[in-house]
């Protein structure tokens, strides 16, 4: 989870354990979601300042084999 400097909550989550599908969420203050969608499985997740968010995703036991993945605002 990151918590970027216009207030929102970025979450890489899985909504239980079991679940195969592993999702990014912008949730703002009021835990509302603003948007959702499924990613690859993630350790590592936060926001630029233009409103790109930045996600490294990566095999459970080598996280250091992780990939980077922008995704970019589009307005």
């Amino acid at each position: 989870m990151h918590i970027g400097r216009d207030g929102l909550f970025y979450l890489a989550e899985r909504e239980s354990g079991e679940a195969v599908e592993n999702l990014l969420t912008v949730r703002d203050g009021s835990g509302t979601v603003l948007a959702r969608w499924t990613t690859p499985r993630s350790h590592q997740i936060w926001p630029d300042a233009h409103g790109n968010i930045y996600l490294v995703s990566g095999g459970a036991t080598d996280a250091a084999k992780g990939l980077g993945t922008k995704y970019v605002r589009v307005r």
